[in-house]
C-alpha cells in the first residue's frame, strides 16, 4: 500500500492506493480475472480497454455503514488503478464484467481463430 500526502497553503490531502489481490484463470475458450473489491460498489468501478491494456479503476466506500462511525477496518480502502496486458488472442469486443459480493468477475473470451484444434488422425 502507497501512501502519498500532499501538502498546500490550503489544505492537506492524503490519499491511499492499493493493489487489489487477482486470480487470473484460463480456459480453452476465454481468460478470467476474479478481482478482491472489499467496500467497491459498481458506481465506484471503472473498467476501459484501450491499446490491448484492460483498465480496472475504482475507490472504496469511505465508511460502508451510515450512521456508525467505523473504529476499526481489515480491508484496505481508497483508489486503485490495475492495469493487464492483453493479447491478440483476446476478443476485447466481448468482455465481460460483473461485481458480486466484493469479488469483480472479468470474462476475456478468446477469438475463436486463435482456439486450438484438434487434428484427427486417419
Amino acid at each position: 500500500m502507497t501512501t502519498s500526502t500532499q501538502n498546500t497553503e490550503k489544505f492537506q490531502c492524503q490519499t491511499t492506493r492499493f493493489i487489489p489481490a487477482t486470480d487470473i484463470s484460463e480456459s480453452k475458450e476465454a481468460m478470467y480475472l476474479h478481482v478482491d473489491l472489499p467496500g467497491v460498489n459498481k458506481e465506484s468501478l471503472e473498467i476501459k480497454v484501450e491499446k490491448n491494456m484492460l483498465e480496472v479503476h475504482g475507490k472504496t466506500i469511505e465508511n460502508p455503514f451510515p450512521g456508525f462511525k467505523v473504529v476499526h477496518r481489515e480491508y484496505r480502502e481508497g483508489d486503485f488503478t490495475r492495469k493487464f496486458s492483453l493479447s491478440n488472442e483476446i476478443d476485447q469486443d466481448k468482455i465481460e464484467a460483473k461485481l458480486v459480493d466484493g469479488v469483480l468477475s472479468l470474462t476475456l473470451p478468446k477469438l475463436q481463430d486463435i482456439q486450438p484444434k484438434s487434428i484427427l488422425i486417419n
